[in-house]
């Protein structure tokens, strides 16, 4: 008996340690890099968050990094910007980089 109870609390206890969301970081002109380089950690509720800029359909610059909580209406939308045109947000939580502007 005593057993049993020990693997359940040791089997709940693994359940309730997950990692943190990982997302990439980059700031706007800062360069990003493929592999290593900056990231967050997404705190309970957040998502990874990339936002393109285009200007004419050519892309200007990307952010990268985690929401923050007033960026829940922002996500998966598309705004017309008068000075930096179309501005794409997306949001994730599927996987750790999940905001990576590279395919893996």
């Amino acid at each position: 008996m005593t057993g049993i109870l020990f693997f359940s609390l040791a089997a709940l206890l693994c359940y309730t340690q997950t990692e943190a969301l990982k997302c990439v970081v980059c700031k706007m002109l800062s360069g990003c890099v493929r592999k290593g380089g900056l990231t967050c950690e997404a705190l309970p509720g957040q998502q990874c968050k990339a936002t393109h800029v285009f200007k004419v359909r050519i892309r200007q610059f990307t952010l990268q990094g985690c929401t923050l909580p007033e960026d829940s209406h922002r996500c998966n939308t598309v705004k017309e910007d008068k000075m930096w045109g179309a501005v794409n947000t997306t949001c994730c939580n599927n996987k750790d980089l999940c905001n990576s502007i590279y395919e893996d």
